[in-house]
């Protein structure tokens, strides 16, 4: 029986596009990116993260492959051939209406270009990405190296990588903030036993999280619907707010609880616009202000007494 599959298209333009030929490092750098960037990309759909320690399970393997079906004319045109999440992997695409995000009906190869669209539309609150894939995403700059203007994506998403296209996206990798150990208080409103998912009602607002894997499913379910207390790293979207928090522990909320009972917000966060905060110097200010006007002929009690005047 013939599976069902659904085909995507990217395009290589450029002096090195040749049609139905291409450098075999150049197809391989391709399809690598490929490959990694749709098992992160399902990795995040499905468990909230797109990177894990530990060995890739043999589920995700499943889900994220693809065949290369030709190369076409058009400048040089891969085809890529993938099934959708539902039919490739029904065991994990089955339950995923229940966190409101399931897209079982797109291949691995659409969500991986999907979140890219939107990580190049610097689509900073975007779920569709994190810092897992925006490392990957930067891998093409390695493709455009080997001879080529643009990486054009075609059906459905339809976008392209040039050099503007990857400035943009690392000026998104730039701004993700550095996680942080967080204590979180909030009501457990769902948990998902397989992938070890739950949402956090915290105040008014939602927090998706993972449980690590220390974390007993059996102690999750007993605190279902329970108000707690989680304890562990707080991950961010490049707009600073949470995209996930990563659990280490669940204790039942007390009295001292309300003193958690807010949304984690990043220790720093980065400049958005690097010339923003720069005031142009100038011959009478900045460092050009105070060359040669000091230290002067003043001995230590007079710079004393001037400072004390000062103070």
């Amino acid at each position: 029986m013939t599976r069902k599959t659904k085909t995507s298209r990217i395009s290589l333009q450029g002096p090195n596009a040749r049609g139905t030929t291409i450098a075999a490092a150049a197809l391989r750098d391709v399809l690598d990116i490929l490959l990694e960037g749709s098992q992160r990309a399902v990795r995040l759909a499905v468990e909230g993260r797109s990177t894990a320690r530990g060995t890739i399970p043999g589920w995700l393997e499943d889900a994220a492959g693809f065949d290369l079906t030709s190369i076409d004319e058009g400048s040089t045109q891969l085809a890529i051939a993938a099934q959708p999440l539902r039919s490739a992997v029904p065991q994990h695409f089955a339950q995923l209406d229940f966190f409101g995000e399931a897209d079982g009906e797109s291949s691995s190869v659409e969500v991986f270009a999907r979140g890219l669209s939107r990580a190049v539309a610097q689509d900073l609150d975007s779920e569709l990405f994190d810092a897992g894939l925006l490392k990957t995403y930067a891998r093409f700059n390695k493709v455009l190296d080997r001879g080529f203007d643009r990486i054009e994506f075609v059906d459905g998403t339809n976008f392209c990588l040039d050099r503007a296209a990857m400035d943009s996206l690392a000026g998104v990798q730039a701004r993700v903030p550095s996680p942080r150990q967080v204590r979180v208080s909030g009501k457990l409103e769902q948990i998902q036993h397989s992938d070890r998912r739950f949402t956090l009602l915290v105040g008014g607002t939602t927090v998706r999280g993972v449980a690590q894997e220390g974390v007993p499913a059996e102690r999750l379910g007993a605190l279902f619907g329970h108000n707690v207390v989680v304890s562990g790293q707080a991950v961010f979207r490049p707009s600073g707010a949470v995209l996930r928090l990563e659990a280490d522990a669940f204790d039942e909320a007390d009295e001292r609880a309300t003193l958690w009972q807010k949304v984690p917000k990043p220790l720093f966060t980065a400049i958005a616009e690097s010339g923003k905060y720069r005031v142009p110097q100038g011959p009478r200010s900045g460092i050009a202000a105070i060359i040669g006007k000091w230290p002067g002929d003043e001995d230590d009690e007079e710079i004393a007494a001037a400072l004390e005047h000062i103070s």
